[in-house]
């Protein structure tokens, strides 16, 4: 037996492997960042449009975190929850400044 034929059984049983695991394991990926930065408290601050940014953001999170890392669909699930999270930051931040200013100028 030559050494491609070798390779070519390897790979032949790496990928039996990995399918087999993709069917019947679940497996989560998460970093401690994912899971303590976005927990739902609801602030002062936030309207409607914060409120359904956050639900869309966290279930973009929930949809990439279910696909294992190997999966081909991975990379543009995460994108999509940077994205909703990029866009929620920044709104969420907005209005807590718009908030914060408002009170100030109240106390005046």
């Amino acid at each position: 037996m030559g050494q491609e034929e070798t390779d070519h059984l390897y790979q032949k049983l790496v990928d039996i492997i990995n399918s087999e695991m993709s069917l019947y394991l679940k497996k989560l990926y998460s970093t401690l960042k994912s899971k303590k930065a976005y927990r739902h408290v609801a602030q002062e601050w936030w309207d409607e449009e914060v409120e359904d940014m956050w639900k869309a953001m966290h279930a973009a999170e929930k949809d990439f975190m279910k696909v294992p890392r190997h999966d081909k669909t991975h990379k543009p699930k995460y994108k999509t929850f940077i994205a909703k999270q990029q866009l929620f930051d920044k709104r969420s931040k907005a209005k807590k400044r718009r908030k914060q200013r408002n009170k100030v100028l109240d106390i005046e």
